[in-house]
């Protein structure tokens, strides 16, 4: 693993973290909103517009046991009301990640997640409401986007500043 980004949880405002493991550095970049877990049906785009619907069902943990890809998948299924959309999941060395995805900005299979590009990989629930701005900025400093999503964005603002790619999204 070059470098992980992971997010998930309620919002306590922006901030990175890098940690080492030796041969691999997993940098988590947290950037939250609240969550609304209390309807266990499937969402539709309606539920999504009154915001009965706020996040994705992301999951992850660090872990040597072997039983890892296990935990992930019944951890994904114990939260899969809050993505009927994609399921997926990302296993390298002792990294576990997990998204069950709600699309809401682009709908293509392309902006599944874990998302992966130039050894990043990240897992992501949330909004950045500036990534129009911000995708426009990192094309014009020679980005090219694959989707129309914010995660994409994400991912290429960490390449371009690094941790202090959160300081950019509003």
């Amino acid at each position: 693993i070059n470098k992980i980004i992971a997010n998930h949880g309620e919002y306590f405002g922006p901030f990175a973290h890098s940690i080492d493991f030796g041969s691999s550095t997993v940098q988590l970049c947290i950037c939250n909103l609240l969550a609304d877990e209390s309807s266990q049906s499937r969402p539709n785009r309606k539920n999504i517009l009154s915001n009965k619907y706020k996040m994705c069902g992301i999951a992850g943990f660090v872990d040597d046991s072997g039983d890892g890809e296990k935990t992930l998948s019944a951890m994904l299924k114990a939260i899969a009301h809050r993505g009927p959309d994609a399921s997926k999941i990302f296993i390298s060395q002792n990294v576990h990640l997990g998204h069950n995805r709600l699309s809401i900005i682009d709908l293509s299979s392309d902006a599944d997640q874990p998302m992966h590009d130039s050894g990043l990989t990240i897992v992501y629930n949330g909004e950045i409401y500036n990534y129009i701005e911000l995708r426009t900025e990192l094309e014009r400093n020679g980005e090219i986007f694959k989707t129309k999503s914010d995660t994409e964005v994400i991912l290429k603002a960490y390449q371009q500043w690094g941790e202090k790619c959160v300081e950019h999204f509003v």
